[in-house]
């Protein structure tokens, strides 16, 4: 699969090197954003389940829509392995990071989570408290994470800053994050910024990886069925297609760690703390609104 990525890696670059933040962001970056995360994992999660390769969707109790999934933890090295988004809204920006799960992440929505996690589980007394605390400290994440966006923006086009509230804390925020880079009194931003002009070129980045991908799967599902039939959950007849949400994220996972050593996209640097990963943000046209 990911060989026949790579026939069209031409076509690719070129629809890479039409996005907005291309002027300031290495290709291979916005190849690993678009096709490894935008493309394999989102867009191919929902053209994979429309093909009834898998299922995410399954009414639950209290009228919910999800799949329950769980295991224990096996040998299987994640270094490398890219398949892990993790993403929050603020207003009409989308904070992501994406990588492989080695390792915890500096990068926003990360370090909220963590900072809510850590401060709600050091607070003693009453567990309602917590939790409580936790969702105010969530709300108020999302302001910073709101501002964080007007300032992004505002650098990638040139904008003026200088109304931003707490300008001079975010600035300082964001280059500890290295989300910005600063020389002399200028800004430069470090990591892409998608803008709603975009939403062509990375549809038909999808679309195009969507069709490769679903080639190969017309092709191979039932050989990864059957190689597949002796493992745990399908022994206790939980149905593959649920199974295979799983299995999906390991494959494209593999698939993105092969393009990356391929140099077709990025390979990000080891942190740290061990994580690899590339944090990015999302424009949308519009907030809807309750």
């Amino acid at each position: 699969m990911a060989c026949k990525l790579l026939e069209n890696k031409t076509e690719f670059f070129t629809l890479a090197n039409k996005v907005r933040c291309a002027n300031y962001i290495r290709e291979d970056k916005i190849i690993f954003a678009l096709v490894g995360c935008f493309a394999l994992d989102w867009y191919c999660l929902k053209e994979l389940e429309r093909n009834n390769f898998l299922r995410r969707h399954k009414e639950q109790p209290g009228k919910r829509d999800y799949i329950l999934q769980g295991g224990e933890s096996s040998g299987i090295n994640v270094h490398r392995l890219y398949w892990g988004s993790h993403n929050m809204d603020a207003g009409k920006y989308t904070f992501t990071s994406f990588g492989d799960h080695a390792g915890p992440r500096s990068s926003l929505p990360d370090i909220l989570w963590q900072a809510s996690s850590a401060v709600s589980e050091h607070i003693e007394g009453d567990p309602d408290l917590r939790e409580t605390f936790a969702n105010i400290l969530s709300l108020y994440g999302e302001n910073l994470l709101n501002d964080c966006g007007k300032l992004l923006e505002a650098l990638a086009t040139n904008g003026e800053i200088r109304s931003i509230k707490n300008r001079s804390a975010l600035l300082n925020f964001l280059k500890k994050l290295e989300y910005i880079s600063q020389k002399g009194r200028h800004y430069k931003v470090e990591v892409p910024v998608f803008f709603p002009r975009d939403e062509k070129i990375i549809s038909k980045i999808d679309k195009q990886t969507a069709k490769t991908v679903c080639d190969f799967l017309d092709r191979n599902h039932l050989e990864i069925k059957n190689a597949l039939s002796k493992i745990r959950p399908v022994l206790n007849n939980v149905p593959f297609e649920e199974v295979f949400v799983d299995v999906w994220h390991k494959i494209f996972g593999y698939c993105n760690m092969f393009l990356a050593e391929e140099g077709f996209m990025y390979d990000p640097p080891e942190t740290p703390f061990h994580a690899r990963y590339l944090p990015w943000i999302t424009i949308k046209k519009r907030v809807n609104k309750m």
